[in-house]
């Protein structure tokens, strides 16, 4: 399904940026005539490289061939066009499809209410996550996780100050993401995502050298999965018809979340609060700490200058039903020396701490992308 859906948008995008040159008699003389220029698509190779190095059991260290993008964008007058395709040796994760993945491509139109796309959108929602690794946000699944949808986006200039927004519907998922293999829908190959909504609003104070900009985000989507009480359910005589495989819950998972980030110069400092409604320890597997109620917030310090940018993130979740707590220390210093070239060493301090113990890991990351 999703090798058919690819190529229908790589078909769609052929056509649409093949447009005929056009001419029009100058409003100035009848003589002249100008030939307008057709506009062009750009396209955009990107090679990802990753070197992970435990602290201890070095066993597990890998080095590997992250990914690799191609990149496709047009535009004309109030028409734009966008698509993604990354791929890899292997799986990027257990779940995915295969080695070959689409990881976004819609088409935009400019209205008076702003722009709207249709296609496969990434989410708008909350801090974006500048690690290389990912924050425990995007491995639980809040960021870096496009799926089939329609957006609205808009911004309004107050003076110098910008009011922003962005209001997003999502039909399906296809299980690519970022999200870590054990976590929740993306996941879980059996599951379903329907009928989600986000919604972001944003306003920054810009008062040259220094800005301050406060958003809320809400996010709601319905999810379908497997029933943890279906084998109770299936092994008792009084009903013997019911099947274990048959029976699913159908719940609804809610998150909402309030930032701000204030930067002065090359200086940015962000805070985030994060809450997520979600289902009953009782109605659902409990492997899957993306389901239920949790309590998170994020910090993040960036000192950007022109060669180099220091950074440090921390994550921190409580998976209310599990009775876990997870915590993760991201100091990182990304070299960019000239452009298209951007070499990353992080420092992942990662502890999970629950009913059964605590398990932590340590370790440092490499990575090289290189654009052409």
């Amino acid at each position: 399904m999703l090798r058919r859906l690819s190529l229908t948008f790589f078909v769609l995008f052929l056509f649409l940026v093949n447009p005929r040159a056009r001419s029009e008699d100058s409003p100035s003389s009848n003589v002249v005539r100008k030939e307008e220029e057709a506009p062009k698509p750009r396209f955009a190779v990107r090679i990802v490289l990753s070197d992970l190095e435990p602290t201890r059991d070095r066993e597990t260290r890998k080095p590997e061939f992250f990914y690799g993008s191609f990149t496709g964008d047009y535009k004309q007058g109030r028409f734009a066009a966008h698509a993604e395709v990354r791929g890899r040796e292997g799986r990027f994760r257990e779940f995915y499809p295969g080695s070959v993945w689409l990881e976004e491509a819609y088409v935009g139109l400019e209205t008076p209410a702003g722009t709207l796309r249709v296609g496969k959108l990434a989410r708008e929602f909350g801090l974006a996550d500048e690690t290389f690794s990912g924050n425990l946000f995007s491995r639980n699944g809040v960021t870096r996780n496009p799926d089939w949808g329609a957006s609205l986006a808009g911004s309004r200039r107050l003076g110098y100050d910008l009011l922003e927004w962005n209001l997003s519907y999502f039909g399906r998922n296809d299980h690519v993401s970022w999200e870590e293999n054990g976590r929740g829908v993306e996941s879980d190959p059996t599951a379903e995502l329907r009928d989600g909504v986000e919604l972001r609003a944003a306003y920054t104070l810009d008062k040259g050298l220094w800005k301050l900009s406060s958003v809320a985000s809400f996010a709601s989507s319905g999810l379908v999965t497997p029933g943890s009480s279906g084998t109770r359910l299936a092994s008792d005589a009084r009903m013997p018809f019911l099947l274990a495989e048959q029976l699913r819950v159908d719940f609804r998972r809610t998150d909402a979340a309030v930032d701000l980030t204030a930067s002065l110069g090359p200086f940015a400092l962000g805070v985030l609060g994060f809450h997520r409604d979600g289902a009953d320890s009782a109605s659902t597997s409990t492997d899957r700490l993306s389901y239920g109620d949790a309590w998170a917030g994020l910090f993040l310090f960036r000192a950007e200058f022109p060669t180099v940018t220091f950074r440090y993130t921390y994550s921190e979740w409580r998976y209310c039903a599990a009775g876990s707590n997870e915590r993760l220390h991201q100091p990182a210093v990304v070299w960019h020396p000239i452009k298209n070239i951007e070499a990353t060493i992080e420092y992942n301090a990662r502890r999970l701490r629950g009913p059964l113990g605590a398990r932590a890991t340590n370790a440092f990351r490499f990575g090289l992308a290189v654009s052409f």
